[in-house]
């Protein structure tokens, strides 16, 4: 980065600004839409670095999706260099945008109809009927629950994603025609995973994150079943131990493996739930990220993007409400209390109790969805893939982003 010059012409450093993404389901899409308005204003104004991205859940599929076009940055293919900023708003635009099964928007039923036709003519026409199964199948659950959620309905069934995906290990279904399609729509953790590396090569992942030299930081949260204990998933990991601890699908799915929706992942000996446990986000370990080796890189500040809203104005009766309520509070605590450890050192920082120059106050900010968007949102809306709804998040997001940046600016003479 180059820096700016100030009042009196002096060259100054550029904020290096760590970047923790909540979990939240289909919500997050309004972190992709925060992502891309800062990524864009990053693109002319020089005055903020992005160094490192955490993420939890939803929030670590946005952080895993930014943090790897900016790890692409300078990359050589066959149309030049990759602008890694640029790449990582492509990416996170399409993975949103573009309709199931090659991306996480549910299609229109007039797009769906098209690619049904379009499928029928190819290679693999047995995969005809996915995209109309899929919208179907969101309206379905959309409808379901709400029913459900009625106060004519005290009861609300649930059933293991272990008994839903069991007649996947049929002895002789793997021969079948088909049956990697048929995995990826009956089993969400394969859904998930196939997404995620139609996106992202891991390979490469891997191989330019162990590379010598810096590179932005990305932070996983995810909880360890059987341990009992949290999980950091770090793009800063062994190499000898990079597919135990470092980014890779499985880390990233095993992040958002919500258990009442998704198979635990089984990871270097043991299994893994959704990081909305513990972390959401990881911010703990963010402040001396590259105390030993790259001080200057060290966060100034911390952006938080945030999707679940600490109040709310009604008390939760419903089943669904009392659980999205629950998952709300847990994610809120959980980033409170990892945000206590650093509001507590800039406090010793601030009064000069710590002196060591590795250590010093962080900024803290928040974004968070306008108060409009946030109200019309609920427990549901969290797995509704409709474009529709999707697009009105992701633009929430990038007019929040676009507030904040401008106040951002302003505060520092811009």
């Amino acid at each position: 980065m180059s820096g700016r010059l100030d009042e009196v012409g002096e060259k100054t450093m550029p904020r290096s600004i760590a970047i923790a993404c909540q979990g939240g389901g289909t919500h997050t899409v309004f972190t992709a839409g925060v992502l891309q308005a800062i990524l864009n204003e990053n693109l002319e104004n020089d005055a903020f670095e992005i160094v490192a991205l955490s993420g939890t859940s939803g929030g670590a599929i946005n952080a895993l999706l930014a943090w790897y076009g900016l790890l692409r940055d300078g990359v050589d293919t066959p149309d030049g260099a990759v602008d890694g900023k640029r790449e990582a708003m492509r990416l996170l635009n399409n993975f949103w945008t573009t309709g199931w099964p090659d991306g996480n928007s549910a299609n229109t039923y007039q797009a769906a109809f098209h690619k049904f036709i379009e499928t029928l003519q190819s290679p693999h026409p047995w995969e005809a009927g996915i995209p109309l199964a899929d919208r179907a199948r969101n309206d379905f659950v959309q409808w379901a629950g709400r029913w459900l959620s009625s106060p004519a309905v005290a009861v609300h069934p649930e059933i293991s994603p272990y008994f839903l995906t069991a007649f996947l290990s049929i002895p002789g279904l793997a021969w079948m025609p088909g049956y990697d399609a048929l995995k990826r729509e009956f089993d969400v953790q394969e859904a998930l995973r196939s997404l995620l590396n139609a996106y992202v090569d891991f390979d490469e992942v891997e191989k330019v994150a162990t590379q010598d030299g810096f590179h932005p930081a990305l932070l996983v949260g995810a909880a360890d079943v059987l341990a009992g204990k949290l999980k950091l998933f770090t793009s800063q990991a062994d190499p000898m131990f990079w597919r135990a601890d470092g980014i890779t699908a499985d880390s990233i799915v095993a992040s958002a493996a919500i258990p009442t929706v998704m198979r635990g992942v089984r990871l270097g000996g043991s299994v893994f739930w959704d990081g909305l446990f513990g972390q959401n986000p990881p911010v703990h370990d963010l402040p001396g990220l590259y105390n030993d080796r790259y001080p200057t890189k060290s966060p100034d500040e911390l952006w938080i993007i945030r999707i679940n809203p600490i109040r709310v104005a009604d008390e939760p009766k419903n089943i669904l409400d009392i659980q999205d309520r629950r998952n709300e509070m847990a994610g809120n605590v959980s980033l409170g209390l990892e945000l206590r450890s650093i509001l507590k050192m800039n406090e010793f920082v601030d009064a000069g109790i710590i002196s060591d120059p590795r250590f010093k106050h962080i900024d803290i900010h928040e974004i968070e969805m306008s108060e409009p968007i946030a109200r019309s949102l609920d427990y549901l809306s969290k797995v509704d893939r409709k474009p529709g709804l999707l697009g009105k998040i992701m633009d929430d997001g990038e007019r929040q982003a676009a507030a904040f940046l401008q106040q951002w600016n302003l505060n520092r003479g811009r």
